[in-house]
């Protein structure tokens, strides 16, 4: 888990180099700075759904689960680690106004996987008590967007910098959305009760 923490951090500060790097080249414009709040936003969406859905549970007591859960821990730092890459390489193509096909691939796939790897590290983890979340449903969700991003992604569809940042903002957000969905849903319940 600190290593997620670490690794969070250093991508906030990829966010920021990259925005620096432009600044210091020739200023800012509209788009490498609305990209840059935008990879702000990615990188704290990968946070929240790592901590609100992993983080709070311990893995499952057998020996496949800890194995698993300890593995997809290196998928999801090293995704992490590329989205910061791939933010940065898209807020100076932003700068540019010419989205490479490369940089909207990297930031596509490494989002898109950090998803499947979320996803698959929660089937790992043990059914808190009252957990509002469906132990099918949640993974599915993670691994079913994360599989689309990084196929949408891949297909040139004229994007631009902004465009392909607000969708995998979208994308990462749902997670919490269903999160808080269901968690309001059972607290409801609960109260009617």
């Amino acid at each position: 888990m600190f290593t997620i923490i670490i690794v969070l951090g250093e991508a906030i500060v990829g966010v920021i180099n990259g925005l620096s790097d432009v600044h210091d080249d020739s200023g800012f414009t509209g788009a490498a700075a609305t990209t840059g709040v935008l990879g702000l936003a990615i990188v704290f969406g990968l946070w929240w759904v790592y901590f609100d859905f992993i983080a709070r549970r311990p893995p499952r007591e057998s020996f496949r689960a800890a194995l698993s859960w300890v593995y997809l821990h290196l998928v999801t730092v090293a995704t992490v680690t590329m989205s910061s890459v791939g933010i940065s390489a898209v807020i100076i193509d932003a700068q540019a106004s010419d989205l490479a096909p490369v940089s909207r691939r990297l930031l596509g796939a490494s989002v898109g996987a950090g998803l499947v790897g979320l996803g698959l590290l929660e089937t790992t983890l043990r059914e808190a008590p009252a957990e509002p979340t469906n132990r099918r449903i949640s993974p599915l969700m993670k691994v079913g967007t994360g599989l689309a991003v990084t196929v949408l992604t891949w297909l040139d569809l004229g994007w631009s910098a902004v465009s392909l940042s607000i969708v995998l903002v979208a994308a990462l957000a749902l997670q919490p959305a269903y999160g808080a969905l269901v968690w309001f849903t059972a607290s409801a319940a609960e109260t009617a009760e």
